[in-house]
């Protein structure tokens, strides 16, 4: 009852709710989506049921897949979804399963042979050889058809090492010299058997063909179609099933393998009146104590004197139920030569044993049940519209739902249904008029409404996210976010007035406007320039113009200057003396 009731209310309430002014109108999701309201009136997209985020839900869903490419080397796309190759009942019974190149190859068990795609059989190890055929004869081969051509099939199992391990016969023509072969669904290869039935021409139209899981591509009027392999079943274009059955000891030994399902023959097996059991998927049948006959067609009852009266020969329709064999409290009918026994309306019970009330007090009944005409039933039918109700002692306790007003015996309605239905500086929340501002802030945030909406911000002197949290303003934060150039970095600083303001200089190696963009200078030292220039503000000059303290000739009047080394060389010229980096004068000879 309560959960009829919880839906119920979400009926009400749902075409409610789509009148509210919420964050998911206009839609704010991509395609593929579901838009969800947070108790906090955050807007929520999701998936729908089958779909993926491509990359995320804002952008849009999609399929998981749409080619085997966007999936796992081991897995391939099957229904838009990715599947694993080797999922189970891929390969046959006692065979293991391989994913390569997003294709399952199936090979039987070590010490198993057979056909690894439906079923591998214990190996033979007490002869050095043998022959196993298609037919009846020990050592000989057999015809049999496959697609309306015939075959001599012949393999040959040796537990030697020399010589080849396997080998197929097709028409005279041998394919499986000195390699390993087995059986298969499909046909045969030059390793044997294989799954796929078809050359390389077949090959060629089947290439650019997909089927589904467990399905081969074959051929058919010169086009390609999908066919599930030997003992599965489904749809070959999406998903083939492993079927139930293949034989009878696929299944429980009281079930019989019939078009690859597992049943109870009992259902047709036995005559008239008999008893029918299944041992080991063999039908046996009996007459039951006190018949006698022949239970395949009919078992008839024997009386004392040694006769005998069958139910659908010397019996009348109305003497099988007369006397009844019925209980008390029941009705007898006769269908089809039996006796049909049913408990009367308002009876319960065994009706061979008699039929009763299912209760006459309410002590009869579970504690969370009354007795009400006769039957235990839940006592919350009382109980008013959308009203929950709890049973205590056989007895309907009503009330209405948290946030809910009214009268629990009659009707309880909610206080809100749209945020319309609240004063200006409420909103309806859990259909009940509630302050949007509590719990919608971040710490230290302050919160204002306005129409029914929370609206948060930090305090003069704060910053941060008001949703998260607010926190004093610090310089740290005139540079965060770096609101600089490119290849520029942020100080805090002052301007002339004294104020707090973000400074920007170029990083070490950088020339430009740092409030705009710095570009990456000539040089940073010596090194990165030739062996007669020398690195000054990031750039390479003469050493013998320029240095970084003054700017012209760097040597003295009269002065040679050399570069080299990166530095300027200064020396007097021939004819001349004195300090190079002062003056030179001409000299004069004494005699």
């Amino acid at each position: 009852m309560g959960g009829l009731l919880l839906l119920s209310l979400a009926l009400l309430v749902a075409p409610l709710a789509a009148q509210f002014s919420d964050p998911c109108t206009p839609y704010p999701c991509g395609p593929n989506t579901e838009c969800s309201v947070s108790s906090l009136g955050v807007a929520i997209c999701r998936c729908k049921a089958g779909f993926f985020p491509k990359p995320d839900t804002i952008t849009g869903c999609g399929p998981q897949c749409t080619r085997d490419e966007d999936c796992g080397l081991s897995q391939q796309c099957s229904a838009s979804r990715c599947v694993n190759i080797c999922e189970s009942g891929t390969c046959g019974i006692n065979a293991q399963c391989d994913a390569r190149n997003r294709r399952a190859i199936c090979s039987c068990l070590s010490g198993y042979t057979g056909d690894p795609f439906t079923r591998c059989r214990p190996q033979a190890s007490d002869v050095d050889s043998r022959i196993l055929s298609g037919g009846s004869q020990i050592g000989g081969s057999s015809a049999f058809s496959n697609g309306g051509s015939n075959f001599n099939r012949q393999v040959i199992v040796s537990s030697s090492n020399g010589g080849s391990s396997g080998g197929f016969s097709s028409n005279g023509f041998s394919s499986g010299g000195g390699s390993s072969g087995g059986f298969s669904s499909g046909g045969f290869s030059s390793g044997g058997f294989s799954s796929s039935g078809f050359s390389s021409g077949s090959d060629a139209l089947c290439s650019g063909f997909s089927c589904g899981s467990n399905a081969n591509c074959l051929i058919r009027s010169s086009r390609a179609v999908c066919s599930c392999r030997s003992g599965f079943e489904g749809d070959p274009y999406t998903s083939c099933k492993r079927s139930e059955c293949l034989e009878n000891v696929d299944c429980p030994s009281d079930k019989v393998c019939q078009h690859n399902r597992c049943i109870s023959p009992c259902s047709t097996s036995c005559g008239i009146d008999a008893d029918c059991s299944v041992r080991n998927h063999i039908t046996v049948c009996t007459c039951p104590s006190g018949f006698t006959g022949d239970p395949f067609a009919s078992c008839v009852r024997s009386n004392g004197g040694g006769s005998s009266l069958t139910r659908a020969g010397n019996f009348g329709n109305n003497d099988f139920c007369s006397p009844t064999p019925c209980g008390t409290n029941t009705n007898c009918r006769v269908e089809s030569s039996r006796a049909v026994c049913s408990c009367r309306d308002g009876y319960f019970g065994n009706p061979i044993d008699g039929c009763k009330h299912e209760c006459e007090s309410d002590f009869e009944c579970g504690s969370d049940k009354a007795c009400l005409n006769f039957r235990c039933d839940d006592p919350c039918t009382s109980c008013g519209t959308y009203a929950e109700c709890r049973v205590s002692n056989h007895r309907a306790i009503c009330s209405c739902p948290a946030n809910f007003l009214g009268d629990p015996f009659s009707r309880c309605y909610p206080e809100c249904t749209q945020h319309e239905e609240c004063s200006n500086n409420l909103a309806c929340f859990n259909l009940k008029c509630t302050n949007p501002c509590a719990g919608a802030c971040g710490e230290g945030a302050d919160c204002r409404v306005e129409n029914h909406k929370a609206i948060c911000s930090c305090p003069k002197g704060f910053t941060g996210h008001p949703f998260d949290r607010c926190r004093p303003f610090t310089q740290s934060d005139l540079c965060e976010p770096n609101p600089c150039g490119s290849n520029a970095d942020c100080k805090p600083g002052t301007d002339r007035s004294g104020n707090d303001r973000p400074v920007c200089f170029c990083r070490t190696g950088f020339l430009g406007d740092p409030l705009v963009s710095c570009n990456r200078g000539e040089c940073v030292d010596h090194q990165d320039c030739p062996a007669n220039k020398a690195c000054y503000g990031y750039k390479c000059v003469d050493p013998c113009v320029s240095t970084s303290s003054r700017s012209g000739e760097v040597c003295g009047t009269s002065a040679r200057c050399d570069a080299r080394n990166h530095g300027a060389v200064c020396s007097c010229p021939v004819g001349y003396d004195g300090d190079p980096l002062t003056s030179c004068r001409p000299s004069f000879n004494r005699g």
